[in-house]
C-alpha cells in the first residue's frame, strides 16, 4: 500500500513539454501525467486504456499551468481528462493549483470518459476551458469531484460546444460531487 501503479508517461517539474503523434496503450494507471509542470502541449495522441482498470485516465495535468491538450482521442474505462492539484494534506502543503488548462478537439469513449476536475484538488483549480469535445459514450460530460480531505477550490471553468452521440448513457451533464472517495492517511 506504499506504492501506486505507475503512469505510462510522466513528466515532473518540467517546462516546455510537447507530447505528440503517439499511440499509447494499456497503461496500468494514468496514461499521461504532468505534475508541477508548465507550458505543456499534448496533441495528436491516441490513448487506448483497459475498460476494466480503475484509474486508467487518458490525460492528467496535475498542479500544472499553461496546459493545452488537443486533437487527441481516448478510449478507456475511466476519465478522458482529469485535472488535479494535489492529494489531501500533501496538496495543501505543496499549494500549487492547476491553472490555465485548455482542452479542445478530443473524442472520448468509455463508460466514464468525462472531463473530470478532481478528485485530488487540494491545491485548487482555475481557468479551465473545455471545448469542441465529442463523447461517444459517457456517464457525464463533466465530473467535478472531491472528498472531505481532497477539496480545494474550483474557479473559472468553461464548457462549450460539447457533443454527445445519440444513445450514449449520459447520467448527468455536469456532475458535482463533494463526497467523492474517502480521506487518505498522511
Amino acid at each position: 500500500e506504499n506504492y501506486t501503479r505507475p503512469p505510462l508517461v510522466e513528466f515532473m517539474y518540467a517546462a516546455d513539454v510537447e507530447v505528440s503523434h503517439l499511440g499509447l496503450r494499456n497503461s496500468a494507471f494514468w496514461t499521461t501525467h504532468f505534475y508541477a509542470s508548465e507550458r505543456v502541449h499534448v496533441h495528436h495522441v491516441s490513448v487506448q486504456a483497459p475498460r476494466d482498470v480503475w484509474g486508467s485516465d487518458g490525460f492528467d495535468p496535475d498542479s500544472s499551468s499553461d496546459v493545452l491538450i488537443e486533437d487527441s482521442t481516448y478510449d478507456g474505462g475511466d476519465d478522458c481528462v482529469a485535472v488535479k492539484s494535489g492529494w489531501d494534506c500533501f496538496g495543501v502543503a505543496f499549494n500549487m493549483p492547476a491553472r490555465n488548462v485548455h482542452i479542445r478537439n478530443l473524442t472520448c469513449r468509455g463508460p466514464l470518459a468525462s472531463v473530470a476536475i478532481g478528485s485530488e484538488i487540494s491545491g485548487g483549480v482555475e481557468n479551465v476551458v473545455v471545448e469542441d469535445l465529442l463523447y461517444s459514450s459517457a456517464d457525464s460530460v463533466a465530473h467535478i469531484k472531491w472528498g472531505p480531505t481532497r477539496g480545494g477550490y474550483v474557479r473559472n471553468v468553461t464548457f462549450r460546444n460539447i457533443s454527445v452521440e445519440a444513445g450514449a448513457p449520459l447520467a448527468a451533464g455536469i456532475f458535482v460531487d463533494g463526497t467523492y472517495g474517502g480521506p487518505n492517511e498522511a
